[in-house]
Parts: structure tokens; C-alpha cells; sequence
């Protein structure tokens, strides 16, 4: 039996991954919930520093959501190139395409839990560290759906692929299989 050393490895990297993007994401989400005043005296305006700053902070999560996706597709990929065979064998032992892909895509969304979980509290203890005023902490809800919302995003990476993957004739993968 062949034993693959990525797969943990692959599972670290969906759950650093996830980390970083939820991480980021609450970060964003305090930001917004945070209210600062440039007091004139007879009217209160939004502070023009404090707006740069959240725009700047917003472009920087952007982009590192914007390369955790790009790594989640490839992790997802090489994942399904590592799986053809044994879902070409689940499927030739009844399993349907659909329930091969659901298979594969929860594969990928379970290390992806510890990573949403542990980078809630890490986008508001890194927030709470870097901030120099009253930190504002974004209702619940919202942090729930945020953590919602990042693992649907990743199984949605993970399922699509899959998917179109179990498409293809199992005896074409079969045959391609290396002796």
C-alpha cells in the first residue's frame, strides 16, 4: 500500500490557510465596527486618518484572501489528483459521482474547521494588540457568519472540482493508473 506524505502535509496547509483568511477577515470586520470622530466643536466628522487606514487595511485582507483562495484551489487540485484512483475504486464499488465529490470536498473542509475556529479569536486578539483606542468588538453574529461563509467558500472550492472530476469514465482512470 502506497502511503502519500502530502496529504498532512496538504491538511496543515487548508488549516494555516483558513487561519489566515479568517484571521483577516475578523480584523476587517472590527475595523468596521469601529467609530472615530474628528471633533471640531460644533460638528463631528469621520477622521480622514482613520479612513486611510481601514482603506489600507481592507486592500491588504483583500489581497491575502484573494491568495488563500488561489492556494485552496491548488490545494484542492492536487488533492484531486492525488484521489482519482480511489474515487475511480468508490466509484466502481457503487459510490455515485455526486457522493465522491461530497466525499473529496469534506476531506478538504475538515481541516479547514480548526483553522476558522482558532482565527476568530486570533483577528481579535491581533486587532486588540495593534490598536491604540477602545477596541470595538463586532456583534457575534457576524463573526458566526464569517465563519460560516469561509468554510462554505472552501467547500465550494473543494466540491466543484471534485465534481467535474468524478465525471470522467472510471475505467479511463483505471487504466491510467500507474503500476
Amino acid at each position: 500500500m502506497r502511503i502519500n506524505a502530502r496529504r498532512p502535509r496538504r491538511a496543515r496547509l487548508v488549516t494555516v490557510n483558513t487561519l489566515i483568511t479568517t484571521t483577516a477577515l475578523v480584523a476587517i470586520l472590527m475595523v468596521n465596527t469601529r467609530v472615530e470622530h474628528f471633533d471640531l466643536g460644533y460638528t463631528e466628522l469621520a477622521n480622514p486618518r482613520s479612513e486611510r487606514m481601514d482603506q489600507a487595511l481592507l486592500v491588504v485582507s483583500v489581497v491575502l484572501c484573494i491568495l488563500a483562495l488561489i492556494n485552496a484551489v491548488v490545494s484542492t487540485w492536487t488533492a484531486l489528483l492525488d484521489a482519482r484512483q480511489p474515487l475511480a475504486v468508490a466509484r466502481t464499488l457503487g459510490a455515485t459521482p455526486a457522493q465522491a465529490g461530497v466525499g473529496l470536498a469534506v476531506a478538504q473542509l475538515l481541516p479547514a474547521i480548526p483553522g476558522v475556529v482558532a482565527g476568530i479569536p486570533a483577528g481579535i486578539g491581533l486587532l486588540a494588540f495593534v490598536s491604540t483606542g477602545e477596541v470595538q468588538y463586532p456583534p457575534n453574529s457576524w463573526l458566526l457568519a464569517t465563519a460560516l461563509a469561509v468554510l462554505l467558500a472552501i467547500a465550494a472550492l473543494a466540491a466543484i472540482p471534485a465534481m467535474v472530476a468524478t465525471r470522467r469514465p472510471v475505467v479511463d482512470t483505471l487504466q491510467s493508473a500507474a503500476t
